[in-house]
């Protein structure tokens, strides 16, 4: 058996009916690896695939096995390929193809995985296992883990970060789900609406209106102190870092409050012995977390 001469006459007789490889896989019942292998030489089909073929196409199995039986009694056949060959190209590396333009751009591994495609479905780089990592097509960017799972999404109007792993030391990027969502360019999520939201123009208003409705001029100034609480508080969440709470300055509000409100300052006091005991017990569940 000649195998160079029935893996061109394979390709003209599929180019030639006007079918792709995995349009041809399906009506042999192969794989379209197969069917790429047989037109690169690399294999043959069987017995009962060629008897298949040689139905498929009305020609022979000696026919199939003939460069000049196919090229004479298919001159129809070689004048398509000719004028495909604008967008048909392969680009061998010994007997393997290496690049593919056909219907796009393919570039094969040596074991012929694809790893780079750019076709109609846009730009797909695969990893050794043939699973999609990066994929530029209509609906945006999209880049995936070693699971398949989606990192990054970037699509119209928003935008998509998925990280369900503990955090870096200094990240500050992940909320307390370890999804950020970006639309339009703002984040949402719980988190980020509490960011959003002005508090230190709340607390001035609050205060203000404390103030001149109710007189409490005495002790609504103390709302004011609850400012790097608030931040704190969104940041120790955001970070899951307990020791990042401003607890040093949330037990003065509460102690101030104690002793404005009702007249709690002594043993109010007593609330400033927690503050030495918070941060060791944060820390700790800290470092317990991020085990």
């Amino acid at each position: 058996m000649n195998k160079n001469n029935l893996s061109n006459n394979l390709y003209l007789l599929r180019r030639g009916a006007g079918l792709s490889q995995e349009e041809f896989a399906e009506k042999l019942g192969v794989s379209r690896q197969a069917v790429s292998k047989w037109e690169r030489g690399e294999a043959y089909p069987d017995t009962e695939n060629l008897i298949v073929i040689s139905d498929m196409f009305s020609v022979t199995i000696d026919e199939l096995l003939k460069s000049e039986a196919i090229t004479d009694d298919c001159g129809d056949m070689s004048e398509n390929t000719d004028e495909e060959s604008g967008d048909f190209l392969h680009v061998n590396i010994g007997d393997k193809v290496k690049v593919n333009l056909n219907g796009g751009i393919t570039v094969n591994s040596d074991d012929e995985s694809v790893n780079i495609d750019l076709g109609n479905g846009g730009i797909t780089v695969n990893d050794e296992d043939g699973n999609v990592k990066v994929n530029l097509g209509k609906g945006g960017i999209t880049v995936n883990d070693e699971n398949g799972n989606v990192k990054v999404k970037l699509s119209k109007g928003h935008i998509i970060i998925n990280d369900d792993g503990d955090d870096d030391e200094g990240d500050d990027d992940d909320d307390d789900n370890g999804t950020i969502v970006i639309t339009n360019g703002k984040r949402r999520g719980v988190l980020s609406v509490m960011y959003a939201i002005p508090y230190p123009v709340v607390t001035a208003v609050a205060f203000l209106a404390l103030g001149l409705f109710f007189g409490a001029w005495g002790w609504a100034w103390t709302l004011f102190m609850t400012i790097p609480v608030y931040y704190s508080l969104l940041g120790s969440i955001r970070k899951r870092r307990f020791s990042n709470f401003a607890y040093a300055v949330f037990v003065p509000f509460i102690y101030c409050l104690l002793g404005m409100l009702i007249n709690w300052w002594h043993p109010g006091w007593l609330i400033f012995l927690t503050i030495p005991i918070y941060y060791p017990i944060a820390e700790a569940l800290d470092r317990h977390i991020r085990r």
